[in-house]
C-alpha cells in the first residue's frame, strides 16, 4: 500500500544499537608496479609499421625483430616477477637489443631514402618517430627501472605474513626515477601525426589507444608509491591499523555491523594481529557528530560505536572507528581497514580454502555463508559457541590468505580488489592526508562523490531488526532513459527496489538471533530497515517519489545533498518500492551512475 511522507523528527528518537558476537577476519591489500613501465613498451613494441610501408627485404627482418623483442619482454615480466635477476638481465638485454635493432633499420639507406618519397615519405618518417620514442622509453625508463628492482621477487612482495619493505621501497624509488621519462614518452607518442597510409593509420591506433589508459596507470601510482613504503613500515617504523568487520547480515550504510575491531601492527613489512574486540555493548563516551547527523541518523550514532558507520561516508565513518577505538583501548592508528565477509570470500579463490573445526570446508565458493548466516543457524542463541567456531574460522582464513596470497595474479587480484572496492566491501581510511587521498584515487577511501560532471545516486542503508535477517535481503536500483530538460539539466526515472527473499516457512526454525526483537518489527519474521537514504548526485535533486509497500519517507540534507530518507518493512517474499526521479545537473558529462550499500549476498 502507498506510503506517507513525514518529517524526520522520530528517527531522532530511534536507538539503532543491537547486540552482535561476530569474530576476527583480516584482510590484506597487495600492490604492484612493474606494469607501468611495461606496459608502455608493449605499446611502443606494438607498431608493426614494416607491413604498412612494405619495405620488402628490411621488412622481413625487422618483423623478425619485432616477434623476438614480444618474446623476450614476456620472459622479462616473469624473471621479474620471480626476482631472478640473471633471467631478468638476460632477457632486458634481449629485449634492448632487439629495440635498437628494430629502430636502427627504420633509419637504415633504404628507409632513409624511401623518407624522401612522394607518398610514403611522411608515414616513414612517422615509422621513425615512433622508432625513436619507443628507443627512448626502452633506454631511459625501462632499462634504468628494471635495473634498479632487479632481484626484487614480485610474486613474493607479500609472503608468509610479511611484506618485503626494502621491495617497496626499491619499487617506489625507481618509479619516481623514471615515470617523468615515461610520461614525457606518452606525450610524444600523443603528438605524432596521423599517417596517410590505410594500415600505418590501423597501427597508429592501435599504439595510442592505450596512452589513456598507461596515463592513469600513471596517475594511480603517482598517488601510490610515494606512501607505500612508510605504509608498510620500511626502515624499521612501526604502523598501527584498525580492521574492522562489517557483517552485512545487519546492513549499515557502509556495509554492516562493525562487530569485531582488531589491531594489526606492522613493522619493516612484518605483519602482528592482535585480539578481537567487539565494542558494540559500550555506552561510555560520546562521538562528534553534526546536528545534520543526528537528525537524519538519530542520537545513537554518537553513543554507539555499532552505529558510527550508519553515515554511507566512510571518510566519516574511519574517522570515528579511530576516535572510539582510541577512546576505549587508549591505542592511536594510522589508519582503518573496513571490509565484508564477501571480500575474505573473494580472497579465498586466490588462495584456496581451510576445513573447519567441524570438517566443513570454508573457501571462495562459501566463506559468506558460513560467517554471515550458517553460523547462526548452527549455534542458535549460543553467543560463545558462536564466537568459538567464528574464531576458528576466521583465523584458519587469515592464515591461508596471509601464507598464499603472495602467489595470486596479481593482475587479476588487483581487479578484485578493485571490484570488492566499487561494491563498497572493502575500505580504507588514513589519517595522514596524503595517504588519505592515495586511498581516495584508487578507489578504497569510500568517500561521496562531490563531481557533478560524474553524477552518482546514493542508495544507502541501516538496519534496525536487531538480527541477522539483512542475509535474505535483496537491494535493486534500476535506472531509466534520461529526459533533457530545458535548462540542460537531465531528469532520469528510477526505481528502488528492497526484498526480503526468506520464506515463513524456512524462518520457521530459525533462532530469535536470526529473526530479531526489534520493538519496531511488525512481527516475528520481519525485516525492519532504517534509516533508509537515497543520496540525490551533487548539485541535483530527487522528486516525484511514490512508495510501494510498508514504508515511509520525507525529503531533508546530507553532508549538502539532497536526499530521501525513511524506513522500509519487508515480511518475508515482501518488497518495498520507492520510484522517483533524479536530476542532474546541466555540467554532467556522463551518464547517472549508483553508489549502494552491499547486501550480504550478490543476487
Amino acid at each position: 500500500m502507498a506510503g506517507q511522507y513525514r518529517g524526520t523528527d522520530d528517527y531522532a528518537t530511534i536507538d539503532r544499537s543491537s547486540a552482535e558476537t561476530y569474530a576476527r577476519m583480516r584482510k590484506h591489500r597487495h600492490g604492484r608496479a612493474k606494469h607501468i613501465i611495461l606496459g608502455i613498451l608493449g605499446v611502443i613494441l606494438g607498431v608493426v609499421l614494416v607491413e604498412a610501408i612494405g619495405l620488402a627485404w628490411t621488412g622481413y627482418h625487422m618483423y623478425g625483430d619485432l616477434k623476438a623483442v614480444k618474446s623476450e619482454t614476456s620472459i622479462l615480466e616473469e624473471s621479474i616477477k620471480n626476482g631472478d635477476a640473471e633471467a631478468t638481465q638476460t632477457a632486458l638485454d634481449e629485449v634492448q637489443s632487439g629495440v635498437h635493432g628494430i629502430n636502427d633499420g627504420l633509419h637504415s639507406v633504404p628507409w632513409q631514402v624511401a623518407a624522401h618519397f612522394p607518398g610514403v615519405g611522411s608515414d616513414i618518417r612517422i615509422a621513425q618517430q615512433l622508432g625513436e620514442t619507443g628507443t627512448g622509453l626502452v633506454d631511459d625508463a625501462l632499462v634504468p627501472f628494471v635495473g634498479a628492482i632487479k632481484g626484487t621477487s614480485l610474486a613474493t612482495l607479500f609472503a608468509d605474513g610479511k611484506i618485503d619493505a626494502e621491495g617497496v621501497q626499491r619499487i617506489s624509488d625507481a618509479y619516481a626515477t623514471v615515470a617523468p621519462v615515461v610520461r614525457t614518452g606518452i606525450d610524444d607518442l600523443n603528438a605524432i601525426p596521423e599517417g596517410e597510409n590505410t594500415k600505418l593509420k590501423q597501427v597508429e591506433d592501435k599504439v595510442k589507444a592505450p596512452l589513456q589508459k598507461a596515463t592513469e596507470m600513471l596517475d594511480f601510482a603517482d598517488a601510490v608509491l610515494p606512501y607505500a613504503p612508510q605504509m608498510v613500515g620500511a626502515g624499521g617504523q612501526t604502523r598501527t591499523y584498525l580492521l574492522v568487520a562489517q557483517n552485512n547480515s545487519e546492513l549499515r550504510a557502509t556495509g554492516g555491523f562493525p562487530g569485531s575491531w582488531i589491531p594489526v601492527t606492522v613493522t619493516d613489512g612484518q605483519i602482528s594481529i592482535g585480539d578481537s574486540q567487539t565494542l558494540q555493548g559500550e555506552r561510555d563516551y560520546g562521538f562528534p557528530i553534526t546536528d545534520e547527523e543526528r537528525a537524519v541518523f538519530g542520537e545513537g550514532m554518537a553513543q554507539s560505536p555499532g552505529n558510527l558507520n550508519c553515515t554511507p561516508d566512510f571518510t566519516r565513518a574511519g574517522m570515528l572507528f579511530a576516535m572510539a577505538w582510541k577512546a576505549y583501548t587508549g591505542q592511536d592508528v594510522n589508519g582503518v581497514i573496513a571490509m565484508d565477509p564477501m571480500f575474505i570470500q573473494d580472497l579465498l579463490v586466490f588462495t584456496g580454502g581451510v576445513t573447519a573445526p567441524d570438517g566443513e570446508v570454508v573457501d571462495g565458493t562459501n566463506a559468506a555463508q558460513v560467517l554471515l548466516s550458517g553460523t547462526y543457524w548452527k549455534f542458535g542463541s549460543d553467543p560463545e559457541a558462536q564466537d568459538a567456531y567464528f574464531s576458528a574460522v576466521a583465523g584458519l582464513c587469515t592464515q591461508q590468505i596471509m601464507g598464499n596470497l603472495g602467489a595470486a595474479d596479481l593482475s587479476e587480484l588487483v581487479k578484485t580488489i578493485q571490484t570488492d572496492a566499487n561494491e563498497r566491501r572493502v575500505y580504507a581510511y588514513m589519517v595522514d592526508e596524503g595517504e588519505e587521498a592515495a586511498m581516495q584515487r584508487i578507489g578504497l577511501g569510500g568517500e561521496l562523490s562531490t563531481d557533478t560532471t560524474k553524477p552518482v545516486l546514493g542508495v544507502y542503508v541501516n538496519d534496525n531488526t536487531w538480527a541477522k535477517m539483512c542475509w535474505y535481503e535483496r537491494i535493486q536500483t534500476t535506472v531509466g532513459e534520461a529526459v533533457t530538460n530545458e535548462d540542460g539539466t537531465k531528469t532520469y526515472p528510477v526505481t528502488t527496489t528492497l526484498t526480503n527473499t526468506a520464506t515463513a516457512e524456512e524462518l520457521a526454525s530459525a533462532p530469535e538471533y536470526v529473526t530479531g526483537n526489534s520493538p519496531l518489527k511488525r512481527d516475528a519474521y520481519d525485516t525492519f530497515n532504517s534509516p533508509v537514504i537515497l543520496m540525490a548526485p551533487a548539485g541535483g535533486n530527487i522528486t516525484d517519489v511514490q512508495i510501494g509497500g510498508q514504508a515511509n519517507a520525507a525529503a531533508s540534507q546530507l553532508y549538502g545533498h539532497a536526499i530521501i530518507i525513511g524506513d522500509a518493512n519487508m515480511e518475508p517474499q515482501e518488497t518495498v518500492t520507492f520510484a522517483y526521479n533524479v536530476t542532474v545537473p546541466a555540467e554532467a558529462t556522463e551518464d547517472l551512475t549508483v553508489d549502494q550499500t552491499p547486501t550480504a549476498q550478490r543476487f
